[in-house]
């Protein structure tokens, strides 16, 4: 309400100022003379009065439209295409404003839809922006798809991996993902991109034994740039208790000083979870990894392991999909 009244005002003080000028003008020419005969007839008088507040009201006017104009281009340079980004903000912009056309946004599924897409979107964008933290629910493990490009692109970096293999969750699953995803690992380590540290949390001895557990040890024993050690998980939850890290968030990544990732949950085709960048937040996690890294012990690959194991062989071991998954958790990238 009170922004109508201070339109109002505004207009009637714009309207007030010529009025005022067209009266004052020819008011002052009425007392000039010329040989004591008035300067101006009333008719003339009048006719410049109507003329003043003509060429006010005009100048008012254009600068009114020049500020419009002004706030237009604004407007316009603001969603003016700059580079990839800006174009899909715009292209989606343009495009949902056909959509609100069709009808209006109460009878409008598509509207109502995309409306609620874009909230999330943005309430995505602003917690990655503000809080650094990037929350990801995807069947095709893209995410991780970019940041093993990232890392090609970066000077050499050290991941530190947690992997369960007991019977709680754990995040190792032998999908097609996984498969590819070894692979670029083992290529990136070889090239000296990267090398791949991994924390194995065991819950007893049964886990430490099984041949699946014999050949992932075998496979980090044998290939470039990869380490391994294994941890029992009574001693690992006590790490994470101890450094007041979430039980929840108890299986995780860490990717150099660049991101760190926490598993929620998954299904051999399925991710779900949390990446930060908060370098406070990162260094916690790889602080805990640490601790847990200087607890734990490696393992002598048994004689049911012979020579060396690599992708092809790690894969070559099950050809059921997520022999080690229970489905609950979620691959640490």
């Amino acid at each position: 309400m009170s922004r109508i009244f201070s339109g109002i005002s505004t207009t009637v003080v714009k309207l007030i100022i010529p009025l005022l000028l067209s009266i004052i003008i020819p008011m002052f020419f009425s007392f000039a003379t010329i040989g004591g005969k008035p300067l101006l007839s009333a008719f003339e008088q009048f006719m410049l009065g109507g003329l003043i507040f003509l060429a006010s009201t005009l100048i008012s006017v254009s600068n009114e439209v020049s500020e419009m104009l002004k706030l237009r281009r604004q407007e316009h340079q603001f969603w003016d295409v700059q580079n990839d980004v800006d174009k899909l903000f715009a292209n989606m912009r343009a495009s949902f404003n056909k959509v609100l056309r069709e009808s209006s946004p109460e009878e409008n599924l598509f509207a109502q839809y995309f409306q609620g897409v874009l909230s999330e979107v943005s309430a995505s964008i602003y917690m990655a922006a503000t809080k650094k933290e990037l929350r990801v629910d995807e069947l095709t493990f893209g995410t991780t798809d970019l940041l093993l490009k990232i890392m090609e692109r970066r000077a050499r970096d050290t991941f530190r991996l947690v992997h369960s293999l007991d019977a709680r969750p754990n995040n190792f699953d032998f999908s097609t993902w996984a498969r590819s995803y070894y692979q670029e690992l083992t290529q990136l380590a070889a090239a000296d991109k990267i090398s791949v540290r991994r924390l194995f949390i065991f819950g007893d001895e049964t886990d430490l034994e099984s041949p699946l557990a014999q050949k992932l040890f075998a496979f980090h024993t044998g290939n470039k740039g990869y380490e391994y050690r294994v941890i029992s998980r009574a001693d690992w939850m006590a790490i994470v208790r101890g450094n007041k890290l979430p039980e929840a968030h108890s299986e995780f990544g860490v990717w150099g000083d660049m991101l760190a990732y926490s598993a929620i949950r998954s299904s051999p085709v399925h991710m779900e979870g949390a990446y930060y960048s908060l370098p406070q937040v990162i260094e916690r996690y790889r602080e805990v990894f640490d601790a847990g890294w200087r607890l734990g012990t490696t393992l002598t690959p048994t004689s049911q392991v012979s020579g060396t194991v690599g992708v092809a062989e790690l894969f070559a071991t099950t050809s059921k999909p997520g022999a080690l998954n229970s489905g609950n958790a979620s691959p640490t990238p």
